[in-house]
């Protein structure tokens, strides 16, 4: 069966002589699997920024949200923080549904259905019955008897029913090959169900059969909720909202007053209702007769909206968006932080803790502290800003669309608008030293000798579409660009010659390790390599098609590059093979740069104001030692350890998450970690060597300890 993506929006572990043996044999296969992992923590915004895609509580203060590359968050203070479960899986999650404060599932694309029986300390994947579908929303009569519901193209769409908690599931049929969206039971016995082309069906004997109900309307339907047996609401594509008050038996159009699509539909009362989407809330409080515009302030997708009490309620959708009423939806707050959600195209930093990051809407960034706090700098223009270079650390520059170049002179605070002498869009700068820079765009290739006082053009025209330029030393520099533009200079730009093998590939980064060898990416998962200053090309191994945007190495050997679908690759040998890193953003994050300041601390940046940090190979020490932490606030004792193992933390641990990974990156314990201490029993672990993480708010303490 091919895979129905749910994701629409129209739119990521005998005594000393014996451990120490253990110890090499483990650190070897350590070294190995840090060679190919590598872990991401969100920047901004915060928590997170990936898409939520339902949210569910089951009291007032615990709460639970999913969404794209396998996103869990959970909030035991009625929103005001939120910790991300380890849900095991990078698939995007649609549903989560709790039938009591300790047992939940969440259930997602290719057929994901993750149960939890510790109010999601840990969550484990449980068998859907082999079905390679989505599945697009869940719902549990009690605590035994649940039903999935989803889509699978070409085939019959998916009804599912489980009788055991979730063990087990079995594959109802649902006689539609219509896409199922959404399934709510206001009994035991009786369930509806509604998707695609106004789609709605109807079971009275608890699933066993199906019946097609007329809807009066070919439009999407993509929530359903009902109030009691009789009265019940459906709603849509292009503000649909459908309302039957006879069991369901016939539905009747309403005004919702929006054109918006609407993808949730929540009751908090017979009377009282809301209905999410588009930048849109609606309410009503008279059963849906009429509908009411309520105050949002938010422009992305909300996609599912939950009450824990009548006048407590949660809206989550796009960028990682929750908002929170606790006026019955007279007004929303938004939870978390973002210092922007204008995309990020570009990142430098002139010193390990200085950076800068620039963007759509004339966005600056500056960071002082690497990446833990961002600060908005006054750019004075509104264009998108495509590339930032920085030559110390006051001196710097960004260009982009309109032929714009800005420079500041004061680390940042003000930034001077430069005459570029072009209107075209540059998409990259840099400089060689203090004054000599360059700049290039469609068709235009620039170079300053006086510090961007005056700019001139290169007297032969650039061919093609410019994306990227970098200079290895001061002579000899590479463009690369669309249709497979490949330049280069060996006199500090006099002349470019093309050195490209030709084709019509788009390129959208070039980076040199030195003067001879050098990586350009681009579209298609295209990877290529010189190693002779250009003259040859070798076209890499990447094992994806992804559109790769751009490409860093930290040294000769490693490098990453990064895609337009949330993607990070890393290479540990040159390029000659490329694996995944965890970033957590599959599927969310169109990222547009990426940059190293040392071995193993780096940064990405993207769509929806995305920062995300990477702090070390693996996010864990990589050390001999059998000490038991590298962070000096974390103490791992007894270590080696035989049967319990205690965490301490100093600081503040509130909120933080305790992970417990195995050598092949594999989580073997996930929990909220409380503190300032807390003991686990590890007697069941085989012999070895683990890792031990914990991540608050904004930092991350890592340590080691042995098992023996």
């Amino acid at each position: 069966m091919t895979i129905f993506n749910s994701c629409r929006v129209r739119l990521l572990y005998k005594e000393s002589q014996v451990i120490k043996k253990l110890f090499l044999l483990f650190f070897g296969f350590f070294l190995i699997s840090t060679a190919n992992s590598q872990c991401w923590y969100w920047q901004n915004p915060l928590p997170q920024g990936n898409m939520l895609l339902s949210v569910f509580f089951t009291d007032d203060n615990t709460g639970y949200t999913v969404g794209l590359a396998g996103t869990i968050l959970k909030t035991t203070d009625a929103g005001s923080t939120w910790t991300s479960q380890s849900s095991g899986t990078t698939n995007c999650l649609n549903s989560v549904f709790f039938t009591d404060a300790d047992n939940g599932y969440a259930a997602g694309d290719q057929a994901t259905i993750l149960k939890t029986i510790d109010a999601g300390a840990t969550w484990t994947t449980v068998s859907s019955g082999g079905l390679n579908s989505a599945l697009h929303s869940l719902f549990f009569t009690d605590a035994n008897t649940g039903y999935a519901v989803g889509s699978c193209a070409g085939y019959h769409s998916p009804i599912l029913k489980t009788t055991d908690g979730g063990l087990t599931w079995n594959s109802l049929t649902s006689g539609t090959f219509q896409a199922i969206m959404s399934v709510f039971f206001p009994d035991a016995v009786t369930g509806f169900a509604v998707g695609y082309d106004g789609l709605i069906l109807k079971t009275s004997d608890a699933g066993i059969t199906w019946n097609t109900i007329a809807s009066g309307t070919n439009t999407a339907l993509t929530s359903v909720f009902f109030t009691d047996n009789t009265i019940g609401y459906a709603a849509g594509d292009y503000g649909t909202i459908l309302t039957t008050n006879d069991g369901g038996f016939t539905w009747s159009s309403g005004p919702s007053g929006t054109s918006s699509v609407l993808n949730s539909i929540y009751f908090s009362n017979p009377a009282t209702g809301y209905a999410v989407g588009s930048g849109t809330i609606l309410k009503t409080i008279d059963s849906g007769a009429t509908w009411n515009q309520m105050t949002v302030g938010t422009p992305y997708w909300l996609l599912s909206v939950h009450f824990s009490n009548p006048g407590t309620g949660f809206a989550v959708g796009g960028n990682g968006t929750i908002l929170k009423t606790t006026d019955a939806g007279i007004t929303w707050i938004p939870l978390g932080s973002a210092l922007t959600t204008n995309g990020l195209t570009s990142l430098f930093f002139p010193t390990a803790d200085i950076g800068y990051t620039v963007g759509s809407g004339g966005t600056i960034l500056k960071t002082i502290n690497g990446g833990t706090t961002w600060d908005q700098m006054a750019s004075g223009t509104g264009n998108l800003l495509r590339s930032v270079h920085f030559e110390n650390a006051n001196t710097g520059y960004a260009a982009g669309d309109s032929g714009t170049i800005l420079k500041t002179l004061d680390a940042g605070v003000t930034w001077s608008r430069l005459s570029s002498g072009t209107t075209v869009p540059l998409s990259s700068v840099c400089f060689t030293n203090i004054n000599t820079g360059y700049a290039v765009g469609w068709g235009k290739i620039l170079k300053t000798t006086n510090g961007g006082v005056t700019w001139m053009a290169d007297s032969t025209t650039a061919s093609g579409f410019p994306r990227s330029i970098c200079f290895p030393d001061a002579n000899t520099g590479y463009i690369a660009g669309y249709p497979s533009v490949i330049l280069k200079t060996s006199n500090a730009g006099a002349s470019w010659i093309s050195v490209s093998s030709g084709g019509y590939d788009e390129y959208f980064s070039v980076f040199f390790t030195s003067a001879d060898t050098g990586y350009v990416v681009g579209d298609k998962g295209k990877i290529k390599k010189t190693v002779d200053g250009g003259a040859n090309w070798s076209l890499l191994t990447s094992g994806t098609g992804y559109v790769f945007t751009s490409v860093w190495f930290t040294d000769p050997n490693k490098g990453y590059v990064v895609s337009r679908t949330g993607n990070i690759f890393k290479t540990v040998n040159g390029g000659l093979t490329w694996i995944e890193s965890s970033s957590g953003t599959i599927g969310s994050i169109d990222f547009g740069s990426v940059y190293f300041t040392g071995d193993s601390t780096g940064y990405a940046v993207g769509s929806g104001g995305a920062i995300l940090k990477t702090i070390s190979a693996a996010g864990y020490p990589v050390s001999t030692g059998a000490t038991a932490s590298k962070s000096p606030g974390l103490k791992i004792h007894p270590n080696p350890s035989l049967d319990h193992l205690t965490i301490e933390i100093s600081g503040n641990p509130a909120h933080s998450l305790l992970s417990i990974v195995n050598v092949n990156d594999m989580e073997i314990v996930s929990r909220q970690f409380s503190g300032p201490a807390t003991t686990i029993d590890v007697s069941a672990l085989p012999v070895g060597v683990y890792f031990v993480r914990v991540t608050g708010n904004m930092t991350v303490q890592v340590g080691k300890f042995i098992k023996k």
